[in-house]
């Protein structure tokens, strides 16, 4: 397919855009989190694609096949493949490859000559040379139960053909147990590699049918309502806007009372798709996005990432309206969210050819979102007071508190009413009334007790009953920062006190993402603690999955009561 820019096209080629038409009337959009997406299935074809070609950089392709292991000893005479020349030749494998645990994976390519390996769209070992027989490593992190894609190169020029990909990876349960422990270097398993991508992923590489909400016209649309947020997982709300498009690159905070990093945006809205086709869409993001159109998570990219491009593709029906969600955050850089598209309307058929428009940012006139709601506006009360009576101001937003991220997800939301004890005021005479609102005033401001749990026992496992996660998920809600506060005062009030922060979860499913996300809780309520200002020393992360029920997993209740976390007081 040949893709020129719109402006190269005759005017007659261009469509007519019609006039201003009113946003389609519809129930306020929903602002509810996606349902947890379940465990990815196994693939319906292990191994990878291998096209064969003769010439050492891919000159003419010769056949294809599935290659379930990469590792390959082809001796001078022995056959590569039906018409192959062995003494010059060229292989590309592509397909998917599936993270069993969570961690850094090692790759290891040991060839006679040239090799390219990517995973997931990074190129990781690049030695497109001549050489003899060498090995070359190269580590990425990879997130446990996801595919990624993967691609292999291979050149071979005169002698033998040698050709073999392995890995390590972090075994089960190790991730925060000090040092990990690998597995053997061991050629990749046909199971963790498929020819295609499983179900639960083709909506992102593949088009995707949805179904519109409503038909409607062209033209008129004012933008997307944007909610802005401190923190990487939308902890504190901080203010809502329409903005017509989206691009952005924000050289400086993107709003009042909020940071320049750690921040995150949710978009939401109606598309209006202009044209029946197949729309593909580009997000330009620093650093992490995730794409809903028509209720469908088309595109997930949920990872601190600097600087990457991402596309989908999907189908939908001109003249109708779509649900759209876009989730955005920005870790410790600037931050970039551009969302831009290739649309059917600028689609034409010239010469027996398909000829379409360079990308372009979605336009405002096919976005519509509804109006704000108009903050009422009350008059400021004037409170007498006496002279020389000092003013109290407003302290400003810690940049090392508020908002900032916990690790491997979720954030802390700064708390109201947790702010430093205010200067004394100048007591005065005052008319009753404004002696009453003072006093009111007065008892809002004062400092909370600060609570702290006493009584422990070294040993002894105390529960943290209102500490809770999304579902499936380890993002802390909001609720469990107070009862995480009273353990940060704890180890503040005691500081030689250490502890061991344990995750646990009941028994469905498979057992090792169970394993991964109790580690992973128990390693977000760590760097809570921490960014409280305990020291790392003082904690221990221990994820135990379901191996340590408290109650039988017969009922919901009895399961509820087995997804927990917990503390402990260390006996040393």
């Amino acid at each position: 397919m040949f893709r020129f820019a719109l402006l190269l096209l005759p005017a007659w080629l261009a469509a007519a855009v019609p006039a201003h038409v009113a946003p389609p009337p519809g129930p306020a959009l929903s602002r509810v989190a996606p349902a947890p997406v379940a465990p990815l299935p196994a693939p319906s074809v292990q191994g990878l694609r291998g096209d064969y070609y003769n010439g050492r950089n891919f000159e003419q392709k010769v056949l294809s096949r599935v290659d379930q292991r990469l590792d390959f000893d082809w001796q001078p005479g022995e056959p590569v493949g039906p018409g192959i020349n062995q003494q010059a030749f060229s292989v590309r494998w592509t397909g998917k490859l599936y993270a069993p645990s969570e961690g850094t994976y090692n790759f290891i390519a040991n060839t006679d000559n040239g090799v390219r390996v990517w995973v997931d769209g990074k190129l990781l070992i690049a030695e497109w040379h001549v050489h003899t027989l060498n090995t070359f490593r190269k580590e990425t992190r990879l997130a446990a139960g996801r595919y990624y894609d993967l691609k292999i190169e291979y050149t071979n020029y005169m002698g033998p053909a040698v050709f073999r990909l392995a890995w390590e990876y972090p075994e089960e349960g190790t991730a925060t147990s000090g040092l990990p422990h690998y597995t053997p270097e061991d050629v990749i398993p046909a199971k963790y590699l498929s020819t295609q991508p499983p179900p639960d992923q083709a909506a992102v590489s593949t088009a995707a049918a949805v179904t519109p909400s409503r038909t409607g016209h062209p033209g008129g649309g004012n933008g997307l309502l944007g909610e802005y947020f401190r923190g990487e997982y939308f902890g504190e709300k901080v203010f809502s806007r329409i903005d017509r498009k989206i691009d952005f690159r924000w050289e400086g905070s993107p709003g009042p009372d909020i940071f320049d990093t750690d921040f995150s945006v949710r978009w939401t809205g109606k598309l209006l798709a202009p044209a029946d086709g197949k729309y593909k869409f580009t997000v330009n993001v620093n650093d992490g996005a995730r794409l809903w159109v028509g209720g469908k998570l088309v595109l997930d990219e949920w990872r601190l990432e600097p600087g990457r491009q991402y596309q989908t593709e999907i189908e939908l029906q001109g003249g109708s309206y779509y649900d759209i969600k876009l989730e955005y955050f920005n870790g410790p850089q600037l931050g970039v969210m551009q969302l831009s598209w290739e649309s059917p309307e600028n689609r034409v058929s010239l010469f027996g050819l398909e000829l379409y428009a360079s990308p372009e940012i979605v336009p405002s006139k096919y976005l519509y979102s509804p109006p704000l709601p108009q903050r009422p506006r009350t008059a400021t009360p004037v409170v007498a007071k006496a002279k020389d009576t000092p003013v109290r101001k407003t302290p400003a937003p810690d940049r090392a508190t508020a908002g900032m991220p916990i690790g491997l997800s979720g954030n802390k939301a700064e708390k109201k009413g947790d702010k430093a004890p205010q200067a004394a005021v100048v007591r005065a005479e005052t008319p009753p009334v404004a002696a009453g609102k003072r006093a009111e005033a007065e008892k809002a401001a004062a400092p909370r007790e600060t609570a702290t749990f006493e009584a422990l026992e070294p040993g002894k496992a105390v529960v943290l009953e209102e500490v809770l996660f999304e579902q499936s998920q380890y993002r802390l809600l909001p609720s469990s920062y107070d009862q995480l506060d009273k353990l940060a005062n704890t180890l503040q009030k005691y500081p030689r006190l250490s502890i061991e922060v344990a995750g646990h979860t009941d028994n469905v499913g498979d057992p090792r993402l169970n394993q991964a996300l109790s580690e992973h809780r128990a390693l977000v309520v760590t760097h809570y603690l921490q960014r409280k200002g305990v020291a790392e020393g003082r904690i221990r992360a221990r994820g135990y999955g379901g191996t340590r029920p408290v109650a039988p997993n017969d009922t919901e209740t009895q399961r509820a009561r087995n997804r927990r976390v917990e503390f402990t007081v260390q006996t040393n």
